[in-house]
């Protein structure tokens, strides 16, 4: 190989792992999403569902892990906003398909239906 070439496949190499690198979350994203889950845990432990699902999304926004849709989910829900409880369960949905979902009336169509019909009657009372 000559050097001019074996230069230009080194310069593609790095330009392949560099853009493949930044193209995936890094450690630091993963790590902080990992703080804000536990401080989504400790909120919610505490009752405090707001920062819960606050620190839920977070994490969700970093690391684009479905299950802390569901997570936020059931936290909006236990804060009282079900209108963001609704929104987060049908991301969710939308970001898992049938067979990757875990079980559970957590992640189930059932609750976001009981969710629906909840917000319908709320939005119903108010007027």
């Amino acid at each position: 190989m000559t050097r001019f070439s074996l230069a230009t496949w080194l310069l593609f190499l790095s330009l392949a792992w560099a853009t493949r690198t930044l193209a995936q979350p890094g450690p630091s994203d993963d790590e902080r999403a990992q703080t804000h889950f536990h401080a989504g845990t400790s909120y919610f432990d505490d009752g405090r569902f707001a920062e819960s699902a606050a620190e839920f999304d977070e994490a969700y926004r970093l690391s684009q892990r479905a299950m802390l849709l569901a997570n936020a989910s059931l936290a909006y829900e236990r804060a009282g906003n079900l209108g963001l409880a609704i929104e987060r369960l049908e991301a969710y949905f939308a970001a898992t398909a049938e067979g990757e979902r875990i079980g559970g009336y957590m992640t189930s169509p059932d609750r976001l239906e009981g969710l629906r019909a909840r917000y319908a009657a709320q939005q119903a009372s108010a007027t």
